[in-house]
């Protein structure tokens, strides 16, 4: 072993770019706001393209826009929404083009932050269901940041609790929410 070379689980871990590129492939986040989250200056093509041309640099154009068709695909958008500009998209439009280019990279997991709170509850329930074929699908984790008890209910296993910064409950969702235990927890059960 070089010094400097760092070891997980008796194998040694690529050189610290390689690691960054592998971790942010492998991690990928879908944030509150969707519309906020797409560059207004770039068409829906190349905010879908965009972590394949930096995490994927050997892939050709043609291979990264079949990519981007299927992405869009698999989160119920034609093609044609390549072409458009993300001002022209609705909310749920947005959302689904900001989770179309998280998944292009193929990651293992989703870290999604309020992802269906600037929605209305019609489309934000379409996202939840979309979020669940994907999870299903594609073997995907979904770390779901929300105050929302009845999306975290439909669309968690697990669920923590946090007050302050700190994990104050945890356990499956069923439990927590029909039988909580710390006062965070049951506080934000009562405003559900």
């Amino acid at each position: 072993m070089t010094r400097g070379e760092i070891l997980w689980e008796g194998m040694p871990l690529p050189e610290r770019r390689s690691r960054n590129l592998d971790m942010r492939r492998l991690i990928q986040p879908v944030f509150q706001d969707p519309v906020a989250s797409l560059d207004p200056q770039w068409r829906v093509g190349e905010i879908v393209t965009e972590p394949l041309r930096n995490l994927r640099p050997d892939l050709a154009r043609a291979e990264r826009s079949e990519m981007a068709r299927q992405a869009l695909s698999a989160v119920d958008l034609a093609e044609d929404f390549l072409a458009r500009s993300p001002t022209s998209l609705s909310g749920g439009q947005a959302q689904r083009v900001a989770i179309a280019r998280a998944i292009i990279a193929s990651p293992r997991l989703l870290v999604l932050d309020e992802a269906t709170s600037a929605l209305d509850p019609l489309v934000g329930a379409e996202i939840l269901q979309l979020l669940r074929r994907l999870q299903a699908a594609n073997g995907l984790s979904l770390l779901f940041i929300t105050h929302d008890i009845a999306a975290a209910r439909r669309l968690c296993h697990r669920i923590a609790v946090m007050e302050e910064g700190r994990i104050v409950e945890t356990g499956p969702v069923q439990r927590v929410i029909d039988h909580p235990r710390h006062r965070a927890t049951r506080k934000l059960v009562a405003a559900s």
